[in-house]
C-alpha cells in the first residue's frame, strides 16, 4: 500500500514538471521578425465618396385595413439629367418621406400626384438634405408634357 502511494506521489511529480515545462515552452521561443514590406499593398482607411440625401413626400391617400386607417405614399423615380434612372422606391406604407442617398448633382424627380405623372427638378448637394414636398408634385409639370 505504501508503495502504491508513493508511486502516485511520483507520477504526480513528473505530470506537473511535465505541464509546468510544457507552459514555459512558448516563452523561450524566438520572436517572430516584424518588419514593414515595402512590396506589399498597404490597406487605407476607405474615403467615401460625396453624398447627399434626399427626401421625398410624394403624394399620400389614406386605405383602411380593417378598420385601421393607414396612410400609403406614391412611388417615386429618380433620373439623372440625360434621362438615366438612378434610384426607385416602390410605393410605402407610413407619412415618413421616401428616402435617397445620392451623390451631388442635378436630379429629375418622377412621382404621381392627382393621377398624373409629374416631375421636379432638383440639386442634391453635399452633406446637405434636401426635400421635395407633396404640394411641390402637384404644381409641377406633367411628365409627358416636358419631353
Amino acid at each position: 500500500m505504501e508503495d502504491r502511494k508513493i508511486v502516485w506521489v511520483r507520477r504526480a511529480a513528473y505530470l506537473s514538471i511535465t505541464c509546468a515545462g510544457l507552459l514555459l515552452l512558448p516563452s523561450c521561443a524566438v520572436p517572430a521578425t516584424v518588419a514593414w514590406n515595402r512590396k506589399q499593398a498597404v490597406i487605407e482607411p476607405q474615403v467615401l465618396p460625396p453624398q447627399g440625401e434626399l427626401d421625398v413626400y410624394s403624394e399620400s391617400y389614406v386605405f383602411y385595413d380593417d378598420d385601421v386607417p393607414r396612410i400609403h405614399r406614391r412611388p417615386v423615380e429618380v433620373y439623372s439629367v440625360d434621362g438615366q434612372l438612378v434610384a426607385s422606391a416602390r410605393a410605402q406604407d407610413g407619412a415618413g418621406p421616401i428616402r435617397f442617398d445620392l451623390t451631388p448633382g442635378h436630379y429629375i424627380v418622377t412621382a404621381e400626384s392627382h393621377m398624373q405623372l409629374r416631375r421636379v427638378e432638383v440639386d442634391v448637394q453635399d452633406g446637405e438634405d434636401t426635400v421635395i414636398a407633396a404640394a411641390q408634385f402637384a404644381h409641377a409639370p406633367l411628365l409627358a408634357s416636358t419631353r
